[in-house]
């Protein structure tokens, strides 16, 4: 779709967007996403969560018609629309949600629905209309209780047979990292495992915000993310890379990635071997911290946009 088209659709009908977190469901209900009426529940069993979602977009629409409805989900969760496992939730530690569907959920409305994952909604989204916009690659990665990615072309999700797992990189240790091992359960050293928000307080007891710039946790984040940046530099050539999440918000980080970024490149890409250069490539979205429920709208407004060509 056209990153301008949907301003095209204001006529449509009403746009459902539905950012769907381990912690909180955002649920918004409008023409476009700068003016909806958004309300927020928590996550609690897929009944509970469901039904309040339902009312509440009932309420909301006051059977006007609706014309698709956008899903950004947390995963795993099928996104390949031709395979029977499309918008159900897959094996998650989030108790009773396993086979969860979102199609099952918001069939009574009779519309359109796309689902993808919150990460690559959020790429869409400051792809379209943030950090990204008017580039034609852009990667949009959070870093917060996990780390995933996705990869935006020409104003489109890309996509594999699944989804980009980001977060499971495989990236050398630091030099003074402490912990005997990493974290993630699968691939330990992997970047989730050694540089998502929840490693950083099992390594020291405190958020990263919490220790300062001269903390030895400061140095070691920064690289992992430095080397994370510049591994998506030389394999996936983005125009930007956009960095969100909550340990993004640690004061002084994004420019110690950039430095750092800089020097593990060491002259290789002599383009970006500038101060200037990484600030350009490397930002933070500009859609924080709704970048998801944004994409959420743009998801609807390209189902309906597909319906309307189909």
């Amino acid at each position: 779709m056209n990153p301008d088209a949907s301003e095209s659709l204001s006529n449509a009908g009403l746009f459902v967007a539905i950012e769907a977190g381990g912690t909180k469901f955002v649920v918004s209900v409008g023409r476009h996403w700068s003016n909806a009426v958004t309300s927020t529940f928590e996550t609690t069993s897929p009944a509970a969560t469901g039904e309040a979602v339902l009312e509440f977009i009932r309420r909301e629409s006051a059977d006007r018609n609706i014309a698709a409805i956008g899903v950004a989900s947390f995963g795993p969760v099928g996104i390949a629309a031709q395979l029977p496992n499309y918008g159900v939730i897959g094996s998650t530690p989030k108790v009773g949600w396993t086979g969860f569907s979102y199609l099952d959920l918001l069939e009574t409305f009779s519309a359109p629905v796309m689902v993808e994952t919150d990460v690559n909604a959020a790429a869409l989204a400051e792809a379209r209309h943030g950090a990204g916009k008017g580039l034609r690659r852009v990667m949009y990665v959070t870093i917060g209780t996990g780390i995933g990615g996705g990869l935006v072309v020409d104003g489109a999700i890309s996509n594999g047979l699944t989804h980009p797992e980001l977060g499971h990189m495989l990236v050398p240790r630091h030099r003074e990292e402490i912990a005997d091992a990493g974290f993630c359960p699968f691939h330990g050293d992997c970047l989730e495992g050694l540089a998502a928000g929840p490693t950083v307080t099992a390594r020291w007891g405190q958020d990263l915000s919490q220790l300062g710039e001269d903390h030895l946790a400061f140095r070691l984040q920064t690289y992992y993310l430095a080397a994370m940046c510049t591994n998506l530099i030389l394999q996936s050539v983005p125009d930007r890379i956009v960095l969100g999440g909550g340990v993004m918000q640690t004061p002084g980080l994004l420019e110690q990635v950039r430095i750092a970024t800089r020097t593990l490149l060491n002259g290789y890409r002599p383009d970006l071997d500038t101060e200037l250069a990484m600030a350009e490539l490397i930002q933070l979205p500009q859609h924080a911290p709704v970048s998801g429920l944004v994409g959420a709208f743009e998801l609807a407004f390209d189902c309906a946009a597909g319906q309307t060509l189909d």
